[in-house]
């Protein structure tokens, strides 16, 4: 609590003085950089996108063996996440005794000087506390641990960020061929169109890298130059929406696409308003008088309270959109919701609900549809019987084999470029509806989970949620 810069001893200036709240992670609910209504309700919003729908999270969960070992991975993660505590915040703190004039800056000239942002140089604590205290060679290790961390975090984003674009949006734009007419095409034009995804998903990542250049002066004077909490501001700006769709979605049968696609573009272009007015009207810094419009002022309350509401906003518009709108029949929606999940129904292509997609003959292998004059749907299922069927396979005499075209070899050149390009010779078959019954099939296999998995993850359940909260009530 005594350490601050001499600045602050020399030029009569309170604001380099620690809070008086420092050490306590629930603060007042008003008038505090941390409020814990705020911090409990709003920031969980934000952590409910990130851990629960953001594709750089969802990839790495959905790569697990069954669903025991999802649960036990995220198990395992909540327990890695109390470590921060210890590794972070605990090295920021000493950083801030060692080097509280660097770190704890408060003149705009002499943070410029340190680390050439007027906002404030907190950012540097943990590589101050790196390059000035470690060893020669613990120093080198931590520096590429930490250049490793950063290297795969950014390689995850840009490669969710690019597919997302290039598979939902390009395909979209360029009206590409569905998936079941691409497998019909000639090997020539699939590679045409599979070049093109490649050279625009190259293209979109080249793009976001110097957005991101360009948007680093912006990062160093946001939030008084604290990462951290631009980060998180900039979350409860845009994730709300998204985690409020994510959770009713997976609750409520009756949410409809309109309803949440209209809903997130409502969300959306409020968060974008507060994020502009928030970069137009910056908040004052400490001993800096208020100039902000009062209009303005009043609006930008703390982007923790922001966040509920605007998670709260997205949601009643998404019930409200949905009365509005033609629900969706159960058929459709069997293992889609937390209600259904063991459901073991075959279940029917949403799409072809919507008519985004015209359903294919070998549909009525497997179930015939009829839609009646008062709208109602009524589905007939038609079991297969293999030892009935009347198909007859005759022997093929080898004189009557058919012929193909063997492949030619390749160049060690033209070999390296379709590896780089991630180009194969394969052509990916889409499945039949029977085959993607089967598939879902032994997919229901995977979630099933035994009595003793089930105890056991749950025993390690009750002890990550006891730990945590312990820490909450031990350092409020």
């Amino acid at each position: 609590m005594t350490s601050y810069p001499n600045e602050t001893i020399y030029g009569n200036n309170t604001c380099g003085y620690p809070r008086e709240d420092s050490f306590q992670m629930l603060r007042a609910p008003r008038g505090s950089d941390l409020p814990w209504p705020g911090f409990i309700f709003g920031q969980t919003t934000a952590s409910l996108w990130y851990w629960c729908s953001d594709q750089v999270i969802v990839q790495r969960a959905l790569s697990a063996k069954n669903l025991s070992h999802g649960k036990g991975g995220t198990l395992f993660a909540g327990l890695c996440k109390i470590t921060p505590l210890f590794f972070i915040v605990l090295p920021g703190m000493i950083s801030r005794i060692l080097y509280p004039d660097e770190v704890a800056c408060v003149d705009p000239a002499v943070c410029e000087e340190v680390c050439g942002s007027t906002a404030g140089c907190s950012n540097l604590a943990y590589p101050m506390l790196v390059m000035n205290v470690l060893p020669t060679g613990p120093r080198g290790l931590m520096l590429a641990v930490m250049l490793s961390a950063l290297t795969s975090s950014l390689t995850s984003i840009f490669n969710s960020g690019s597919t997302i674009f290039t598979m939902d949006i390009w395909r979209k734009l360029r009206k590409f061929p569905p998936d079941a007419e691409m497998a019909k095409l000639s090997s020539k034009e699939k590679r045409r169109y599979n070049m093109e995804l490649m050279i625009v998903g190259r293209v979109f990542v080249l793009i976001l890298i110097g957005i991101s250049i360009v948007w680093i002066p912006v990062v160093q004077n946001s939030q008084g130059g604290q990462l951290f909490h631009y980060i998180q501001e900039i979350s409860a700006y845009l994730s709300p929406p998204i985690a409020a769709i994510f959770l009713i979605a997976v609750l409520w049968e009756r949410l409809t696409e309109p309803a949440a696609f209209w809903s997130l573009m409502c969300g959306l272009a409020v968060g974008l308003t507060r994020m502009c007015l928030d970069f137009i009207y910056e908040s004052p810094a400490c001993g800096e008088e208020d100039h902000r419009p009062s209009a303005v002022a009043a609006l930008q309350f703390h982007y923790m309270y922001f966040a509920l509401v605007l998670f709260l906003f997205t949601a009643v518009l998404s019930i409200i959109f949905s009365y509005m709108s033609r629900p969706i029949p159960s058929e459709y929606l069997y293992r889609l919701t937390f209600w259904s999940r063991h459901n073991k129904r075959d279940r029917l292509d949403v799409d072809e609900f919507y008519g985004n997609v015209t359903p294919g003959k070998n549909v009525g292998k497997a179930e015939e549809i009829e839609l009646k004059g008062n709208g109602n749907i009524e589905t007939e299922r038609k079991e297969k019987n293999a030892e009935t069927s009347d198909v007859s396979f005759l022997p093929m005499e080898r004189t009557e084999q058919p012929s193909y075209n063997q492949p030619q070899e390749k160049s060690f050149m033209r070999k390296l470029y379709d590896g780089f390009c991630g180009f194969s010779d394969e052509d990916n078959q889409v499945p039949t509806e029977d085959e993607k019954r089967v598939q879902e099939r032994e997919m229901m296999d995977k979630i099933e989970q035994s009595k003793t998995e089930n105890i056991i993850l749950n025993i390690g359940l009750v002890c990550v949620l006891s730990i945590g909260t312990f820490l909450l009530g031990w350092f409020a």
